[in-house]
Parts: structure tokens; C-alpha cells; sequence
């Protein structure tokens, strides 16, 4: 059986990775486009992104996994309705 200890492609916890800016700018929703909203796992605070659809309304609640540790996180979100600024808000589903 292969040591998996000596897997040179495997993520470790101390190994750097690509990480959002530190003072993004706002996400701003576009009407009948998809727009990308970035967020860290709740778990592993790995950065992860989001597509934000503004027909399913201006106050959204949905569980979508970490693309790295597959925890499910509990993303909610609300659009300013005049200027459709983003505000995300995660948690882990359940702990």
C-alpha cells in the first residue's frame, strides 16, 4: 500500500494558496447575468466562489460545499436593491 504521507501533490494545512485581495471590491449583481461572489469556508477558511443569481430574489439562502474540504456551508445572501451591492454572510451548515 502507497505511503500517502509522501504524496508530493496532496494540500497540506501549511502550504500556501491563492487568496482573495485583502480589501476586495464589493460584489455588485447584474440583472440577467450571473455574477461571482467570493467567500472562505467556514471549516478550513479556504477562499471559494459563488454565483449569484438576482432571479431567486434579492435575499437568498443556500448550502453550497467547500470546492477543497467539501463541508457544506450555509451561504446567505442579501442584494441592496438600489445599488446591487453583494453582502455574503457563511456558516457551516452544521457543526
Amino acid at each position: 500500500m502507497p505511503d500517502l504521507h509522501d504524496d508530493k501533490d496532496a494540500i497540506s494545512a501549511e502550504e500556501p494558496f491563492e487568496d482573495f485581495p485583502a480589501e476586495p471590491e464589493p460584489s455588485v449583481a447584474r440583472h440577467e447575468e450571473v455574477t461571482p461572489a467570493n467567500w472562505y469556508c467556514a471549516s478550513c477558511g479556504r477562499p471559494n466562489e459563488t454565483l449569484v443569481d438576482l432571479s431567486a430574489g434579492f435575499a437568498q439562502e443556500y448550502v453550497e460545499d467547500c470546492v477543497v474540504c467539501c463541508r457544506p456551508n450555509l451561504i446567505t445572501l442579501h442584494i441592496a436593491e438600489d445599488t446591487l451591492i453583494i453582502s455574503l454572510h457563511n456558516e457551516l451548515e452544521y457543526e
